[in-house]
């Protein structure tokens, strides 16, 4: 997995906090509803024509989520998506 994969595991901070990797992914059941996010975690988005590699994915299969879109799916509804990610 090399530099990508030690750069996506559960890192410590000087605080004593623990900050996670959560992976969008329309590749699991689980949604993003289901879990339980804290102030240091991160979603990272793959490429929409791949999306994240399976390796990563495989790997970390408790940090993957799925966040729900209407069959139209469309790069302005990610946009949305990550938007409210943010606040």
């Amino acid at each position: 997995m090399g530099k990508l994969g030690t750069l996506l595991a559960k890192k410590t901070l000087k605080n004593g906090n623990t900050k996670k990797s959560i992976f969008a992914t329309t590749k699991t059941k689980q949604r993003y509803t289901d879990v339980k996010f804290n102030d240091n975690d991160y979603i990272m988005f793959g490429p929409e024509s791949r999306g994240i590699p399976e390796e990563i994915l495989n790997k970390y299969k408790e940090n993957n989520i799925t966040i729900p879109m209407l069959p139209i799916g469309t790069f302005a509804e990610f946009v949305q998506c990550c938007g409210g990610c943010a606040v």
